[in-house]
Parts: structure tokens; C-alpha cells; sequence
């Protein structure tokens, strides 16, 4: 059998650690940046240049750069 992705609209926001607002979750721990995740009740690491996925508030999870770029376009809302 062969599948396809559905198509998605999903909410993400590019993380960099020197910007003033970052995306939802992501917290400083020691040297390291992590976004917290309710659903797996753990931290994932995220890197500068990552995107944060968030599908509600408690289910945030990092998506790299390149994955963003090849699995999703923007989406024009108007």
C-alpha cells in the first residue's frame, strides 16, 4: 500500500535564542534550550534556527529547519 500526508495547517514559530519573544514552552536550562511537552511530560531539545510546532498549548514540539522547508509551505490566510 502507498499513503500520502494529509494536508495540514499547523501553527509554528522559528526559534532564535536572541530574539526578545520566544515561541511557547522554550525555556533556557543551563546551556541548553528545550521546549517543554505536556503529552510526553518531558523536554526536547531545540536549536537556534529550529521551528516550534505548536498544536495546542500543552503539545509543543521542535521541527528542524530543513524538515520545515521540505514537509511545509505558509499558508495565506486571507
Amino acid at each position: 500500500m502507498k499513503f500520502i500526508n494529509k494536508p495540514k495547517i499547523i501553527t509554528a514559530e522559528q526559534f532564535f535564542p536572541d530574539e526578545a519573544c520566544w515561541p511557547i514552552n522554550v525555556v533556557q536550562i543551563q546551556n541548553n534550550y528545550m521546549v517543554w511537552n505536556d503529552i510526553s511530560e518531558k523536554y526536547l531539545s531545540v536549536l537556534p534556527g529550529d521551528w516550534v510546532r505548536t498544536d495546542q498549548p500543552e503539545d509543543t514540539y521542535p521541527i528542524k529547519d530543513s524538515s520545515m522547508k521540505q514537509n511545509y509551505e505558509p499558508y495565506d490566510e486571507s
